[in-house]
């Protein structure tokens, strides 16, 4: 291949035989990484950067939202989180759902789990009745145990909001 663009072609449609087609998820997912390092590296101005790169950036973030997804349900604490950290490394469809997934991971450090709430709730509006209640919930039992009592009674308080809310709406 002798232009950036063709080679980075070729690296996108082998990753994506290896990813869905010949079970080489994560061989196929290292070839997207690699190559979205390269293309994140490039100024916007870069003649490099072309039409291909939006579709080259979506199609990782479907592949790490699998592999989330994936490990997420196996249980899989470390992987889950480490997909879940990739999607939200560049801008994606993904990621105010990872940072809400991340925040539900992290609810055992209290200020890396109120670091990924607060990201979360910059996408509020995109969140669904329930994953709002759950974040809410989240944010309430964190700043609960942080000891920040006036910030856990506000979200205690649209907690209790939103239930009715979505009752209302049952």
């Amino acid at each position: 291949a002798r232009t950036n663009r063709i080679r980075r072609l070729a690296h996108f449609r082998l990753g994506q035989i290896e990813f869905f087609n010949l079970d080489k998820q994560d061989d196929g997912i290292i070839r997207f990484w690699i190559q979205k390092n390269i293309l994140l590296s490039l100024p916007d101005t870069s003649a490099e950067i072309d039409s291909t790169r939006n579709l080259f950036l979506n199609w990782y973030a479907d592949m790490c939202f699998r592999k989330a997804n994936e490990a997420y349900k196996e249980k899989q604490r470390k992987k889950a989180f480490y997909y879940f950290y990739e999607l939200t490394t560049f801008d994606n469809v993904y990621r105010p759902r990872s940072y809400y997934l991340l925040a539900n991971l992290t609810q055992n450090n209290i200020d890396l789990c109120l670091n990924y709430c607060n990201k979360a709730i910059d996408y509020w509006e995109q969140f669904n009745i329930n994953d709002q209640i759950y974040l809410s919930q989240i944010l309430f039992t964190t700043y609960q145990a942080k000891g920040d009592l006036k910030e856990a009674i506000d979200w205690y308080q649209k907690f209790i909001e939103l239930r009715q809310k979505k009752q209302k709406l049952n």
